[in-house]
């Protein structure tokens, strides 16, 4: 609906029977907003896979891909939220501080700009949690190959005082 209000104190409100009759960022907002839906719904698929306390997955390789796979999904799904609310945001004070722009057609910022804030810091936060997971079951693929030291496993052979069947 696109609703005006009068100075007599009488409202007009006219419904849009098209989505393509909204303004430019209202569309492009709605889309990635549905885009962030649809990879937060991936992502909660693939790191349910990915979590140790279920047996869907394999082995602990194959988890850890998938954690890290969803930890991603949730980070672009956050990213995808966040783009649209702060796009909105921005609309809606350039139009209010806007003098050109009539007083009926000026807006504030509602509990849904907020909501659309908190849920994709949430949304990114667990991305990073999913994929900080995987660094810490994998510390050596942070580590440079040529500054990794070899250290031998087999035993000299002529120390005794090393030998396994000295223990009691």
């Amino acid at each position: 609906m696109d609703c005006t209000w009068y100075s007599t104190g009488m409202f007009s409100c006219t419904l849009k029977y098209s989505i393509l009759s909204l303004p430019t960022h209202v569309q492009a907002a709605r889309a990635t907003m549905v885009l962030a839906c649809v990879l937060s719904a991936l992502g909660i698929c693939t790191s349910t896979v990915g979590m140790k306390c279920t047996r869907l997955g394999g082995d602990r390789e194959t988890k850890s891909h998938a954690s890290v796979a969803g930890g991603v999904c949730f980070m672009s799904a956050g990213i995808s939220g966040l783009i649209p609310t702060v796009w909105y945001t921005k609309e809606i004070i350039a139009n209010f501080l806007d003098l050109t722009v009539p007083e009926s057609n000026k807006h504030e910022p509602g509990g849904a700009v907020y909501i659309g804030f908190i849920s994709a810091m949430l949304l990114f936060i667990s991305g990073m949690i999913f994929c900080t997971s995987w660094i810490k079951k994998h510390p050596e693929a942070w580590v440079d190959p040529a500054k990794q030291q070899h250290v031998s496993t087999t035993q000299p052979e002529g120390n005794s005082a090393y030998n396994l069947k000295d223990y009691v």
